[in-house]
């Protein structure tokens, strides 16, 4: 089957049958198109990621313009996306598992980023509120490529594939904060909304013309003469969490997405406030110090379930609980330190800590999935990582900080949020009691 150019991008998904990959089980080699798609996917979860922490990037600017206080910050950067966000990505879910992934996900890729340029036009706090919130409801869709990736790659390296995807989040890090801190200096808080809406625009056509929609199921071990019909949204929750393993993953995902979105939306108040740094210091900081460190961290985390889960997801899920509850000291001798020099070595530990396991828990997720319930399971981890992660997460950091009189009173509601991913290391380390299992089930009943 010729893709969207022919044939001139082969691989993996290009011959689009499952001829060839039939009986394709756990040790399947991913061919070179199967990266290629894989690279192009966390360059979309770049952009998404930078469209969503631009607010946290400006949020002294737009603080001082507007007169906001720190509850009033936490809401544009949290609720005001994650609300609307939380409320399409169910129904999109539905969507993803019957329609056509790549023509769904290069629409909502190229909306979501008009609208994040249209975001430099707000003219008042309400403004800016509501097309933060359209962003929201645009980038619902995203669940839309963790499906696709899930047959691009078998179940055994699904995490290794999900840690490279969500690397692309920390690369956004990068140029959020070094790019946008210069732009927002050089000229406004509005030039960074006006900068970061063409190149979704771009990726979206690359994407569209050069990405083939995968056979859903066929990187599962089982050759299907038919593709099985999508159950109900009722059905697909019922199967999800009658899963142990999924409903503590599901809990352990949300409270990390708290602390990890919390670090985000208030490092760069925490480095200017507390420490006395410039937009455009704090923002180089953020960039090299957590920024490139995540990167790395993403990477390691890649490297290391990669070869861990050739023994198993149960040592995997070893490995993410214990990158979750390492992670919480550092966080909070981060917030806490006294001295500049200590917060930014507790940063880069912290940065690289956090971005071990997000992708791996995030693979073995969609493989306690059937095929046709990858979108609802995407979106269902999605939701509740948004609206307790970019919703609750940053609005209690800076209600904390508030209550205690705001300024460098954040220190103390970052730290309060680290404490998050203890309880969070505790789900994560319960699920690996019936991972395995749950897992063949899923594949089983494809």
């Amino acid at each position: 089957m010729k893709g969207p150019l022919g044939t001139g991008l082969q691989g993996g998904a290009a011959s689009g049958t499952s001829e060839g990959r039939e009986g394709s089980g756990s040790d399947e080699r991913p061919a070179p198109y199967d990266w290629y798609v894989l690279i192009v996917l966390t360059v979309i979860f770049l952009l998404a990621s930078v469209d969503r922490s631009l607010v946290s990037v400006v949020m002294e600017p737009i603080r001082h313009e507007f007169g906001l206080t720190d509850a009033q910050l936490g809401f544009l950067a949290g609720l005001a996306f994650g609300i609307p966000y939380a409320l399409a990505s169910l129904p999109f879910g539905l969507l993803i598992d019957r329609i056509n992934r790549r023509k769904f996900l290069a629409s909502m890729l190229a909306l979501w980023s008009l609208l994040t340029g249209l975001c430099g036009l707000a003219q008042s706090y309400l403004q800016l509120v509501l097309l933060r919130m359209l962003v929201g409801v645009a980038e619902a869709g995203f669940p839309a490529a963790q499906s696709m990736i899930s047959d691009y790659f078998p179940a055994r390296r699904r995490p290794m594939a999900l840690g490279v995807f969500m690397s692309g989040g920390s690369v956004a890090f990068v140029l959020s904060f070094a790019l946008g801190g210069w732009f927002a200096d050089e000229w406004g808080w509005r030039t960074v909304f006006f900068a970061a809406g063409p190149p979704g625009l771009l990726i979206a056509l690359l994407f569209y013309l050069t990405v083939r929609e995968p056979e859903r199921g066929r990187m599962d071990g089982r050759a299907r003469t038919a593709d099985p019909e999508a159950p109900s949204f009722w059905q697909a929750m019922r199967f999800l969490m009658s899963s142990p393993a999924f409903r503590h993953l599901f809990i352990g995902y949300a409270l990390v997405a708290a602390t990890t979105s919390s670090f985000w939306s208030w490092i760069g108040s925490l480095l200017i406030r507390v420490h006395g740094l410039e937009v455009r210091e704090a923002g180089l900081y953020i960039a090299f110090g957590a920024g490139i460190f995540g990167f790395v961290g993403a990477l390691l985390g890649a490297v290391a379930t990669g070869y861990i889960g050739r023994r198993g997801l149960r040592p995997v899920l070893t490995f993410v609980a214990s990158m979750a509850v390492l992670l919480s000291p550092f966080g909070i001798a981060m917030a806490l330190s006294p001295t500049l020099q200590t917060a930014i070595a507790c940063m880069i530990v912290t940065s690289i800590l956090k971005s071990c396991y997000t992708g791996p828990a995030q693979g073995i997720i969609l493989s306690l999935a059937k095929t046709r319930m990858r979108g609802v399971a995407a979106s269902l981890v999605n939701v509740a990582g948004t609206l307790l992660g970019f919703g609750v997460g940053p609005l209690l950091a800076g209600a904390i900080s508030y209550v205690l009189g705001g300024g460098s009173s954040i220190r103390y509601g970052l730290a309060a949020l680290f404490l998050m991913n203890v309880w969070a290391g505790l789900h994560f380390w319960m699920a690996r009691r019936t991972v395995e299992e749950e897992v063949r089930v899923a594949r089983a009943e494809i």
